[in-house]
């Protein structure tokens, strides 16, 4: 078996502009939406309980 880094720089630009354009549904991927402030709260939640916390996204 062999294992390396995906080559994200590569991929990243094409596959942005597929979301952007609502071509890939990002949606199931995103557990929580939280703000800013609750940041914390995300990253312990993501740290302690990964069962139900898959992508926490924090906005300003």
């Amino acid at each position: 078996m062999r294992t390396g880094q995906t080559p994200v720089h590569r991929y990243l630009p094409k596959l942005l502009q597929l979301v952007q354009d609502g071509k890939i549904d990002t949606r199931f991927l995103i557990s929580h939406h939280m703000s800013l402030e609750e940041g914390p709260e995300g990253y312990r939640m993501f740290a302690e309980e990964q069962d139900r916390t898959t992508k926490v996204v924090l906005r300003p």
